[in-house]
């Protein structure tokens, strides 16, 4: 993903998000999505935790993405930040059986307990 696209593919920012949504067709070409998608999550891990919450939050920001999820499978812990007023307003931390809104789907939310199971699932699983 190409977030500052230049015409003749100079640029340098490439990006490679766990998750995203283009809600503008004509940013999506073969191969990439050129400009700021509308939503982005991405999945903690301990290489790219420091990664995720600061450089590619900052680029995440500065490209105009709507909304970003920061999703922590260690912790089972979905952070979720909308874009207002040119920064990333924190607009959620939800958890197991949480429904985590997605603001900028009116209506649209995920239940958590399909990505964190609850813990009695969890030891009845060991």
């Amino acid at each position: 993903m190409r977030l500052f696209p230049a015409k003749d593919e100079s640029d340098k920012t490439v990006v490679q998000p766990d998750i995203f949504v283009v809600c503008d067709t004509d940013k999506l070409t073969e191969n990439s999505c050129d400009g700021a998608p509308d939503f982005i999550a991405e999945i903690l891990s301990p290489s790219t935790g420091r990664k995720d919450r600061l450089l590619k939050m900052n680029l995440y920001l500065e490209a105009g993405v709507r909304e970003y999820w920061i999703i922590s499978p260690e912790y089972s812990i979905v952070e979720t930040y909308v874009l207002q007023d040119g920064h990333y307003i924190a607009a959620g931390n939800y958890t197991t059986g949480d429904h985590a809104l997605i603001s900028i789907f009116p209506g649209f939310s995920i239940d958590l307990s399909t990505l964190f199971p609850p813990e009695e699932e969890e030891a009845e699983a060991t």
